[in-house]
């Protein structure tokens, strides 16, 4: 598979990514390659929208290494480089606030990602100097219009107890703590239509805001607990593998649905035309390279650790094609 693709599914955790490729059974695991580390699956994904005869999605799913926004921003920061997707979908499990209304096994999608951990320690309490992403505003308004029938029925995971899952819109907090406690609903005086808590979005919203093109971007999650002193309950534990199929049964019927319009060439187009868009994507993956490359000099001066000469290699291979580029153009 080759970039740009359409979308990038991000899953922060083993048991999210398995529920994503259930539910998406056609995707692959891509050959690994020289420029990245990560472990990546791909697929042609058919959309089947009401009214329409559909059409298909270029994705690719990335699993995160580790839990956290740290963790998330880098892996995040790679694969925009290397995919260059046109939108982003962070799927998994969250904890959802009772006090908003939230159940167990119900779906949050955020309208926004409020990143919470940048904060003044003070004497009497900390002060937090919040972060804030907007979800894409196509995205957002195509799930705010999903109806039941579209994804309700994709949930295959046993019910742990009567009921039907609802959805629910509007902030959610992101940070590196799994709370346990209860403490982030405090944040409620400040975001009273905050919807619940999780630990990845604040790199994500935070990577592709820095990205040379940036992508839209929505997180999907699956209430597996009510961020509170009953999280590691068994009672509250049963949920884990409803919620992340839910939340995957959410982003696969809104993939179905066709949110965004197909990427598609226009027919009066210009051979040059194309060269043209293609020298640029070479210039902004050299421009990429070579901030990269600046940071590892930083590094091994600092640390003594030298991974700039892949990076010269991969930089002269890049100017060596622009220049191809131009001669066919």
């Amino acid at each position: 598979m080759e970039p740009p693709i359409d979308f990038l599914l991000i899953t922060p955790l083993a048991d999210e990514r398995d529920a994503v490729i259930r539910k998406i059974n056609n995707l692959v695991k891509l050959p690994p390659i020289q420029q990245d580390t990560r472990t990546y699956y791909g697929a042609d994904f058919q959309t089947m929208p009401s009214g329409g005869s559909g059409s298909t999605y270029r994705i690719v799913l990335l699993p995160l290494l580790n839990m956290g926004r740290v963790e998330a921003a880098t892996a995040t920061t790679d694969a925009l480089h290397l995919w260059q997707p046109r939108y982003v979908l962070l799927i998994g499990i969250a904890g959802g606030f009772a006090k908003s209304g939230v159940s167990l096994g119900d779906v949050l999608v955020a309208d926004k990602l409020v990143d919470y951990e940048l904060q003044k320690l003070l004497p009497s309490a900390p002060h937090v100097r919040w972060s804030v992403h907007n979800a894409d505003a196509r995205l957002f308004s195509s799930a705010k219009n999903l109806t039941a029938v579209e994804w309700v029925p994709l949930v295959e995971q046993a019910r742990p107890s009567d009921g039907r899952p609802s959805v629910h819109f509007g902030p959610v907090f992101s940070g590196d703590k799994i709370d346990a406690s209860g403490t982030t609903m405090k944040f409620l005086d400040v975001w009273p239509k905050a919807i619940g808590v999780e630990m990845e979005a604040g790199g994500i919203g935070t990577a592709a805001f820095e990205a040379a093109k940036v992508p839209g971007v929505l997180m999907i999650r699956g209430v597996s607990d009510l961020a509170d002193p009953n999280k590691e309950t068994a009672q509250q534990a049963g949920w884990r593998a409803y919620a992340c199929d839910a939340a995957a049964s959410f982003a696969c019927g809104l993939l179905r649905s066709e949110p965004v319009p197909i990427q598609q060439s226009s027919q009066g187009e210009s051979h040059i035309g194309k060269a043209s868009e293609t020298a640029e994507h070479l210039r902004e993956t050299v421009a990429a390279a070579l901030k990269r490359l600046r940071f590892l000099e930083l590094r091994k001066a600092s640390m003594g650790w030298d991974a700039s000469t892949s990076l010269l290699m991969e930089i002269d291979e890049l100017k060596k094609e622009i220049e191809a580029m131009k001669k066919q153009a």
